[in-house]
């Protein structure tokens, strides 16, 4: 079934920027082939990595499969050093960082230090507004999860119409206001159409890890990378708008359209997964995010679901014809390698749209340590001991029997519990095997993963450091407290930064 996007009015066509490449000749067809052919090579060379990211992510909701070792239904217990500390580190940052006094403006002329305190009282009032906060905390989270975390940073205007009730004079025929008895106006209520401005502001939004690549994958920067892309699901409502604003094409909008089934949408069928989706298992991510799409002209039809769609900044292509390629900005659709748009990149300061935070950096690359990552062969051994200890305690609780031939039960249903009758021939023959008791090393041993997983996020306390004679002298302690905080402060820096 074929749907064509004409819902919405005045629907324009991207107008053609290049001679020569325009939505009808084989250069644009071409361009989108070789755009996706990139996206495709970058995400072959990190696949290790995307897998890699999708455990990170199972340590830290602690999704663990029930295990059959050794003996069905034994001790699968998660151990939660990882979650503890990666919320820790968020929670220390947050409260580090996030002061009510969160920007500090000054004036760089005399003019302008006149004026300084409102505009500091406007940013920060905004910020306060528009509840940007959480989404800052969200890349803080992103970054200790993923070892860096991506902010798309654009500038956002959206107007929606709505029908309010306002009051109006009443008016007789010849258009004077209409008076009571006691010489007041009259009112009378109306309901208007008015187009309110939603947002026109700067609008940061955290972006996942898996939904952003940088080209060639082994690239040290955003900025130093020949190509960046980020993966967005758009609605039919998204891309009939920004047909609209002549950024996409309608025409090679409505082919990829016809890629998906009626009452697709295509996040289910992402090849780098859904595991973030999913909360460990307990959603399926299945095609059918709307019901039917809406046909042409049909107001009460639904609308299809997203789709899978790159935004590619590249500053590989010259398609101003000046002989050096510039940056441009590309929509490709990933499940037919269409091209449904592009223009070239506009902001004045040329940088891309995007930032990225690592709270623990490679030094010189552009992913960084996360605190799953970090700490995940620790992880792995606590709870592997800990199940371990589970399993003898219950082997102790619940020991092993012996019995020698001719041991006989009165019931062969009931051979061990409260009024269990055993015959046997002389006393011994049918016991239980002593165990002895868990070992005091294997709780020191866990005791001390947690310490080295304290260490290596820098979320240590501060204690108290060791004295022969039982005396620390105060100076010592203050050493000893200020170095356990060195790791966090090297971290708040970054995060302010």
């Amino acid at each position: 079934m074929e749907i064509k996007l004409d819902n919405f009015p005045d629907s324009e066509v991207m107008p053609e920027r290049v001679a020569g490449f325009d939505p009808d000749g084989p250069e644009w067809t071409g361009m989108g082939v070789s755009i996706y052919s990139g996206i495709v090579s970058s995400l072959a060379d990190r696949s290790d990595f995307d897998t890699l990211l999708d455990y990170y992510n199972d340590l830290y909701e602690m999704n663990v499969s029930p295990t059959n070792l050794p003996w069905p239904n034994a001790p699968s217990v998660v151990v939660p050093l990882v979650r503890t500390q990666l919320e820790t580190v968020v929670s220390r940052l947050v409260s580090a960082v996030f002061v009510p006094r969160l920007y500090v403006v000054n004036g760089n002329t005399k003019d302008a230090a006149g004026t300084q305190h409102e505009v500091e009282r406007f940013y920060n009032a905004d910020f306060r507004k528009r509840h940007l906060q959480e989404a800052h905390i969200t890349g803080l989270h992103l970054s200790a999860r993923d070892g860096v975390g991506i902010m798309e940073n654009t500038w956002t205007r959206k107007e929606v119409k709505r029908k309010v009730l306002v009051y109006k004079d009443k008016l007789d025929k010849d258009g004077v206001p209409q008076t009571d008895k006691n010489g007041k106006l009259i009112k009378e209520k109306s309901v208007e159409e008015l187009t309110v401005i939603e947002v026109d502001a700067f609008d940061p939004q955290p972006v996942e890890l898996r939904d952003f690549i940088v080209m060639p994958a082994w690239s040290r920067s955003i900025e130093s990378a020949e190509a960046v892309a980020i993966k967005k699901h758009l609605t039919q409502t998204d891309l009939q708008s920004m047909i609209n604003a002549g950024t996409l094409n309608q025409e090679w909008c409505e082919k990829a359209w016809n890629y998906i089934t009626e009452g697709d949408n295509e996040l289910g069928s992402d090849p780098q997964g859904t595991a973030t989706y999913e909360l460990g298992g307990t959603i399926s991510i299945g095609d059918a995010g709307t019901d039917t799409p809406a046909p042409a002209g049909d107001p009460f039809g639904k609308l299809r679901g997203g789709l899978r769609v790159w935004r590619v900044h590249s500053s590989q292509y010259d398609l101003d014809g000046d002989g050096l390629a510039e940056e441009n900005v590309f929509w490709v659709h990933d499940g037919s390698q269409f091209l449904l748009g592009w223009a070239p990149y506009e902001y004045w300061h040329g940088k891309r749209p995007f930032s990225a935070l690592c709270l623990m950096p490679r030094p010189n690359r552009f992913y960084g340590f996360g605190i799953p990552e970090s700490l995940r062969g620790l992880q792995e051994e606590a709870s592997a001991q800990h199940n371990q200890r589970l399993a003898y305690m219950d082997l102790i609780i619940s020991p092993p029997r012996y019995k020698v031939s001719g041991t006989k039960f009165e019931d062969q249903e009931k051979r061990w519990g409260p009024n269990t009758e055993v015959e046997v021939a002389a006393k011994g023959d049918y016991g239980f095997i002593d165990l002895p008791e868990v070992p005091q090393s294997s709780w020191t041993e866990e005791s001390m993963l947690n310490k080295y997983a304290d260490m290596l996020t820098g979320v240590a306390s501060a204690g108290q450091p060791m004295s022969g004679n039982g005396k620390v002298p105060q100076k010592q302690q203050q050493a000893y407290q200020q170095s356990s905080n060195i790791r966090m402060d090297l971290i708040d820096r970054k995060s302010v930064v």
